[in-house]
């Protein structure tokens, strides 16, 4: 955090050259940088040329522009500035415009006790420095605390993302469905900029974390699903209330709290019904990232080769009370044009880059699946394939599809 550095300076403003002079002269021994006007007319331009002033004195009855307004013009551009009316008449007027207008903090009479000057101008610039440093050193820890905030988020977002990228060999089919619903999951959340960042922060990491659950699983469940695809899960009761594994595994995280629930509530349909059954939530209840993930898990188990898209997204909408349609209708209506087309093409394992769609199973030379077709690469997934494979034969290549250039 940086450091406040106190300010000293101080302004009086007066037509008469002699108590200018005087006013000088008793500052002198001060620990103050004084500073003096004789033309009042010319306060806004000293304001802003040798401002800000911890304080600025002011006679009231002066040729030009009088006390008040010199006073005002103070407020208005230094409003910190603790500003003082110094004068030898008392009417009650110029007291009240004074007060109401110029926002003074002290009222003196002409002619000035030396000691109570002094005094007063060391309370003031007193005041006035403590007043801004508290403004400094909040200002201070709200930047940090956003500073802050951007690493963790960074970090948590780095770290979720990696555990998401790690269920690519843990499962690749789960990989590839996981790798489809989080690339159109941060699609729609882009379509959504009504959403506050909280919500779309815990959607998102829902998103990411939405198949975490497969990844811990027994292991004779793992070599079925691995055999027969994510669609042999109806066989295993253990398997699948995946999402509550996912969330119990998040749950106790510093700020997953909401992310816990969405997972746990993503199957959930709009009317209430499905699972978990203990826990009854309609409509604009259940969580946004929640009523998001049911339409975009539902949306990848539905979707084929010759049926998908908004065929797909229409018939959910056909099912009264399952989905939020208002959700679909955003996914139908406002799905962002793509920058290039797709272009399929062989590459080579050190060529792969994140963001390529795998076209065909990647093997390992034991014959293992590492990234299944269809699946999304990641950075993570990059990494280690070029790890995994690095004994492979140079010309070795992979079908993949990329976003060509605009």
């Amino acid at each position: 955090m940086g450091t406040y550095t106190p300010v000293k300076r101080i302004l009086y403003v007066d037509d008469e050259p002699a108590l200018l002079s005087a006013f000088t002269s008793l500052m002198r021994k001060e620990d103050v940088t004084t500073h003096v006007l004789q033309d009042s007319n010319c306060i806004e331009q000293v304001l802003v040329s040798d401002g800000p002033f911890a304080v600025v004195f002011s006679d009231q009855r002066m040729p030009g522009l009088d006390g008040v307004g010199v006073l005002e013009a103070a407020g208005r551009i230094h409003p910190a500035t603790v500003r003082v009316m110094v004068t030898g008449f008392s009417e009650h007027l110029d007291t009240t415009r004074a007060i109401n207008i110029g926002g003074i903090a002290h009222y003196v009479a002409k002619p000035w006790k030396d000691d109570e000057l002094r005094r007063l101008t060391s309370d003031c610039i007193e005041r006035y420095n403590l007043a801004q440093e508290k403004q400094f050193l909040t200002e201070e820890l709200a930047a940090a605390n956003i500073a802050l905030n951007d690493m963790l988020d960074g970090t948590v977002g780095a770290t979720v993302r990696i555990l998401g990228d790690l269920l690519e060999f843990v499962n690749a089919d789960a990989a590839a469905h996981a790798g489809r619903i989080r690339q159109l999951g941060r699609a729609v959340l882009e379509l959504m900029p009504e959403i506050t960042p909280g919500e779309k922060w815990n959607a998102a990491r829902a998103i990411d974390l939405c198949f975490l659950g497969i990844a811990v699983l027994p292991p004779w469940i793992q070599i079925s699903l691995n055999k027969q695809g994510l669609g042999s899960l109806s066989r295993f009761p253990e398997a699948r209330n995946h999402h509550l594994l996912a969330a119990g595994l998040v749950k106790d995280i510093p700020r997953f709290g909401e992310v816990a629930r969405i997972l746990r509530l993503q199957t959930k349909d709009y009317n209430g019904s499905g699972d978990p059954p203990d826990e009854f939530v309609k409509g604009a209840e259940i969580p946004l990232g929640a009523r998001l993930l049911h339409i975009l898990v539902g949306l990848d188990r539905l979707s084929s080769p010759n049926f998908k898209g908004s065929e797909v997204l229409n018939r959910m909408m056909e099912q009264t009370g399952k989905y939020d349609n208002a959700i679909i209708a955003r996914m139908l209506n406002g799905a962002p044009a793509r920058p290039g087309s797709d272009v399929e093409t062989e590459i080579e394992i050190g060529g792969l880059e994140r963001g390529m769609v795998v076209l065909e199973d990647i093997l390992s030379p034991g014959g293992q699946c590492l990234a299944r077709s269809g699946f999304t690469l990641s950075d993570t997934s990059v990494n280690i394939l070029r790890q995994l494979l690095r004994g492979e034969s140079a010309d070795k290549k992979v079908r993949v599809r990329r976003q060509s250039p605009s």
